[in-house]
């Protein structure tokens, strides 16, 4: 630097030093031995690292690459760097500012040859992960990871885990002595036995709970252990390998311990509190080489939100066990938000654990805000609450507050979704922080259908969806006609291409279907010959996609979202170059399987609105922050919990510590606000069930609060404005719609899919969409096969268990399914038969009929539609005397209780026994048989977690009837008007891929 640029930095550090409190310079003085910083949210740390790393080149020789500062994210790293320049100018350049993880990258790159398990391999894809964890359960034998019912329940979490223990610095033989050592002291428990009463000598409940999560420990390690073999025989890592490997070989390495810690005479952490154990080991191992290093560590206990990432606030004392001398300086001067918001955050986190090692100062506010008290407001429902949020919000837009200033702070991202919905409703316009956004847009997913089309080119499953796509120009009625005059054994694909069979359908543009056609030929053509990331461009192209979406208004959010998935394509090209379509589609099924993260780069100085979750609110700060659905069940009452829980950090995480987490997370996501905080609920939520505030709040001294109460109120135009006018759908698609359900009637199935999702019944359903059998629908049949017989009875040359069982077995060998599906299926279905014929019997009893079939006709009351046909099959029937008979509907899977049956239970809908009584109603319209009804069966046919097998019988009443009738009525009449086009499509209530479908099919009429 020249004499003059000295200068200039000397004055810049007076300066901002100037301006520092008597804490805050102590903190930048203490420039030797270990140093800890307790800083809690807007008291300046990063000037005061920056100032320090300043202050240290100012007393000391030492160069600025002798100064090494690490934080967690790479904004962090930036903003770090930026403050340091603006201080000591261009030496600001040359300190070593890093992540955890890119300082250990740095290291690898340096040293390549003292990193064998990183060079030369590459990073595994978490797609690919997921799927090494699916072949180790497949190929195994994992009784606990690998339901049957579910085989894929467990490999997220499981990928999850191997990621913690990674963290925590911990290998599948650590674990396996971890899980060991907690074994000896589980069956050293004293109190292990019940010593008196009808369960003398059995295990009490809380250690059989305890012997069976360690039991499924014991199965984690198996996968981990196995995973980590994978992995090597591929030349890959994950990416916490680079961190754990550093840590490993500079244990291991003396020379290279001491190579690290001669470069960094000066090393600083910030957000400490967010370290694991392989981040802390790696800290202590670089200040090694002196007893009382030049260690700078900056952090809050309060804002310890991370502890599904390996976080604890026992990785946070480490440091003051680890350096007993260490100075501690606490900061308590806050420069961003009011005293109010200051001491209502203070209330809410002092009754949670950790302070009793860890100061917890009240902090004192100094900046310039007028202060004003925090609002919390209740709505009779969350519509109104919805609406009061969109109301307040636009009012303060209106009075000039910069859009990028406000925030709202959910603690879901299916909230985030829920919010920014609203708002935009409203004309808001959102910067919303989504984890599944890209994946989840639909013209993104528009173009993943067809890719998928033309990898399974002839499939008409993979080719339906693709229909609606918004560059895909076809009208509705004629996909429709494609689906309903095709005939039998032509496929949709073929169809397409056949302009006899087009004109014979009344199809009204037959154009435009051959283009579809041309255009997936076309893409299989020049897929043939071409690499991946060539097809992707030329698929992209060649569909037009590219110019629909420069039409559009938001062109700029849907072309960031474009570049976001091929660069993620190119990702997965790289690691794999022999992939195509179809290899590629598997992969991006994965990721949507799997939720996997795939976001577009937002553009930050966008003038909207910011939605997001408290977590991805950390280490940022808004004027207005915004905290909805600040209700107990949300904010307090946690209940979820690990699947797989490992002994990882000693007894397993308590309730009051998971109830210590949700009371840090608030606490960060109060202390955002600058100026204001509002936070609200709703007295009943969105299933009708009552809702309490938040426990945390009742903490909060009421003279910070100001409370109001809302009445009900319905929601403005702009939040129920639809997202078409329904009247203004071309009549004649609407008349179509009606015509098609009086001819092809209804069954329960198809009454029951209704009800639960007016969306999921009208493609599935009315459309008749082509789809794809799941490997549970298989077993279905096959069990339905087996019981048929079993009712009817054989032939009696052959024992009729052996023909049950080869029914089974013919019809899950003609199953499209893989070969552990197909193993584990087949040893399903034979215990269960086994034991239901060991339990019932095989003799057949008089008067019992199987596949009975109904086709009835039901008058509906209504003008424009006034008679429909009502359809169904019964399972078994019997006749119990004279015309009365009993109806039986058996059902796969694990028994249920009466009032799960009868739909009175939270997780139920009714919909079992709602078939019982559309039996009886078909047998009550029916004009032959002249059979009644008043009993119904629901026969479980695999028995429970004991063995035991379920019946349960149902009396069938005339009121039962009625009251169906009226659903019936009910249902029939939304259908033919297409009164349901506004309703939600819930993914819960059918699937991912069939809400997205339906958003591209609402795209056409906005």
């Amino acid at each position: 630097m020249s004499q003059k640029e000295m200068l200039g930095a000397e004055q810049a550090f007076l300066k901002a030093y100037e301006a520092l409190n008597d804490a805050q310079k102590q903190a930048v003085d203490a420039i030797e031995g270990p140093v800890m910083v307790i800083a809690g949210p807007g008291t300046g740390k990063t000037q005061i690292l920056a100032l320090r790393i300043a202050n240290i080149l100012r007393k000391t020789d030492v160069p600025p690459s002798a100064i090494l500062a690490l934080t967690f994210t790479e904004a962090g790293v930036a903003s770090m760097r930026a403050r340091l320049v603006s201080l000591i100018g261009a030496p600001g350049y040359h300190v070593r500012i890093h992540t955890f993880h890119g300082f250990c990258n740095t290291a690898i790159k340096r040293y390549p040859e003292r990193f064998p398990r990183i060079i030369g391999n590459e990073q595994i894809l978490e797609i690919d992960a997921l799927r090494i964890i699916e072949n180790i359960l497949n190929e195994g034998q994992f009784e606990l990871l690998r339901p049957v019912n579910y085989p894929t329940y467990y490999v997220r979490e499981i990928k999850s885990k191997i990621s913690e223990t990674k963290r925590e610095n911990i290998s599948p033989e650590d674990l396996a002595a971890l899980i060991l050592k907690a074994q000896h002291e589980l069956e050293s428990a004293p109190d292990l036995y019940h010593e008196k009463g009808a369960h003398k000598g059995k295990m009490k409940g809380v250690y059989v709970d305890a012997q069976k999560r360690l039991d499924k420990a014991r199965e984690f390690v198996s996968v981990y252990s196995a995973y980590e073999e994978k992995l090597i025989e591929s030349h890959q890592y994950d990416f916490e390998d680079t961190i754990l490997e550093a840590v490993r070989m500079i244990e291991a390495d003396a020379e290279l311990a001491l190579i690290l810690q001669e470069e960094h005479q000066y090393v600083l952490a910030d957000e400490h509190q967010d370290a694991n154990g392989a981040q802390n080991k790696l800290l202590e191992l670089l200040s090694s080489f002196h007893e009382s290093p030049n260690l700078f560590i900056v952090g809050d206990e309060k804002q310890a939100i991370y502890r599904f990432q390996g976080a604890s606030l026992a990785n946070f004392l480490f440091f003051k066990e680890r350096y007993q001398g260490a100075v501690c300086v606490e900061l308590e001067s806050n420069y961003r938000s009011t005293q109010t918001i200051l001491d209502a955050a203070h209330d809410v986190i002092m009754p949670s654990a950790g302070h009793e090692d860890i100061p917890r100062p009240r902090l004192t506010a100094h900046a310039k805000h007028v202060v004003s008290p925090i609002r919390l407001t209740n709505t009779q429902n969350e519509d109104s609450e919805l609406d009061a949020l969109s109301s307040d919000i636009s009012e303060l837009l209106q009075s000039g507050v910069d859009p990028r200033e406000v925030v709202v702070l959910a603690r879901r991202n299916a909230d985030v979704a829920r919010v920014s919905r609203l708002l935009e409703r409203a004309g808001i316009k959102v910067i919303s922080a989504n984890d599944e956004q890209v994946l989840s847009m639909p013209l993104v997913h528009s173009f993943v259908t067809l890719m998928r089309a033309v990898a399974f080119f002839g499939h008409d499953s993979f080719l339906y969806p693709l229909l609606y796509a918004p560059f895909i120009a076809l009208d509705n009625l004629d996909i429709y006609r494609l689906t309903e005059k095709r005939p039998h054994g032509v496929t949709l694909t073929e169809m397409l291409s056949d302009e006899n069979l087009l004109r014979e359908a009344g199809i009204g543009n037959v154009a435009s279907c051959k283009e579809v056609h041309a255009l997936l030929s076309d893409i299989v053509t020049y897929t043939k010959d071409a690499d991946l990331e060539s097809s992707v461009h030329y698929a992209l192209e060649r569909s037009g996609i590219l110019a629909y979406l420069l039409s559009r208004k938001d062109s700029h959010i849907l072309l960031e979202a474009i570049r976001t998935l091929v660069r993620y394509i190119a990702s997965i090209a790289k690691i794999h170059p022999a992939y195509g379509f179809r290899e590629l589609c598997e992969s991006l099924t994965t990721a949507e399987e799997y939720g996997i993260s795939l976001l577009a780069a937002k553009d930050e100085l966008y003038p909207g609105v910011r939605v997001m979750t408290a977590h991805k609110a950390k280490g940022l700060e808004f004027d207005h922050v915004y905290i909805p659905f600040a209700h107990d069940a949300r904010w307090g009452a946690s209940t979820s919990r690990s699947k797989i829980t490992l002994p990882i950090f000693g007894a397993q995480v308590s309730e009051s510590e998971v109830g210590d987490d949700e009371r840090r997370l608030l606490y960060v996501a109060m202390t955002r606000a600058r100026k204001t905080l509002r936070l609200s609920y709703a007295v009943r939520g969105e299933d009708g069930r009552e809702q309490i505030p938040s426990r945390f709040l009742a903490d909060i001294t009421p003279d910070y609060i100001h409370k109001e109460v809302i009445e009900h109120t319905l929601p403005t135009a702009s939040y129920v404005q639809p997202l078409a006018d329904v009247d203004a759908l071309y009549q004649i698609e609407k008349n179509y719609i009606k015509l098609r359900l009086e001819s092809q009637g209804m069954s329960v199935s198809a009454l029951n899919n209704y009800l639960e999702s007016p969306w999921r019944y009208f493609f599935q359903n009315l459309l008749r969409m082509p789809s794809r059998k799941e490997p549970h629908q298989y077993f279905g049949s096959a069990m339905d096969a087996a019981l048929k017989l079993l009712t009817v009875g054989g032939t009696e040359d052959v024992p009729l268990q052996t023909q049950v069982y080869q029914a089974f077995d013919a019809v899950l060998r003609s199953a499209q399914i893989s070969e552990s599906d197909m193993r584990a299926f087949s040893a399903r279905g034979e215990a269960a038969l086994t034991g239901y014929m060991e339990r019932y019997g095989t003799a057949i009893a008089a008067g019992v009929e199987a596949g009975v079939r109904f086709t009835v006709p039901f008058e509906t009351g209504l003008t424009h539609i006034p008679h429909i046909t009502l359809t169904g099959e019964y399972d078994k029937l019997e006749h119990v005397g004279g015309n009365t008979v009993r109806v039986v509907d058996f059902k796969t899977g694990s028994p249920k209780t009466r009032n799960y049956i009868e739909g009175n239970t939270k997780d139920s809908n009714g919909n079992y026994k709602r078939q019982l009584v559309f039996y009886a109603l078909l047998a009550t319209l029916d004009p032959v048989r002249n059979w009644k009804v008043e009993e119904g069966v629901i026969d479980f046919v695999e028995p429970d977690g004991k063995g035991v097998y379920h019946r349960e019988v149902f009396g069938i009443t005339q009121s039962d009837i009625e009251e169906l009738k009226n659903t019936l009525r009910k249902a029939i009449e939304e259908i033919s008007s297409f009164a349901f086009f506004d309703a939600p499509c819930v993914e819960e209530e059918w699937s991912r891929e069939g809400c997205l479908l339906v958003a591209a099919f609402k795209e056409r009429f906005t």
